[in-house]
């Protein structure tokens, strides 16, 4: 399981993955420009779950959750996208978030919802 992502002053990070997170929201990308959703991006839709109230979800209860709505978790598989989310979790005031990563088996590369895939350098 990943670690839900935290604001942070310095954006250009992201937290280290921690298994014993269990309660955390969902931020849910639409598959098309159409659609629900509370925030556009980029002329895409996107479901800030903690705007709704629904913030209490593990990683595979928002995975479902979004499913269930149609959309996929956000992949932040880009700096502009990492930085636009963190600022509108930290602008919202909530804590963290989900995002739709998971870590290789050997914590070397970081697969998206999307399908993308990137290299992890320490």
């Amino acid at each position: 399981q990943s670690s839900p992502i935290r604001p942070s002053s310095s954006l250009s990070s992201i937290p280290a993955p921690a298994v014993s997170q269990q309660s955390q929201p969902a931020v849910r990308p639409q598959s098309s420009g159409s659609g629900g959703g509370n925030h556009v991006w980029q002329g895409r839709n996107y479901l800030l779950s903690w705007r709704e109230g629904r913030n209490s979800f593990s990683w595979n209860a928002a995975r479902s959750y979004c499913s269930g709505q149609g959309m996929r978790m956000v992949s932040l598989d880009t700096a502009a996208k990492r930085d636009h989310f963190m600022k509108q979790v930290a602008a919202d005031g909530s804590p963290y978030f989900w995002a739709g990563g998971r870590l290789s088996p050997d914590k070397r590369s970081l697969s998206w919802e999307n399908g993308r895939n990137e290299g992890i350098n320490k």
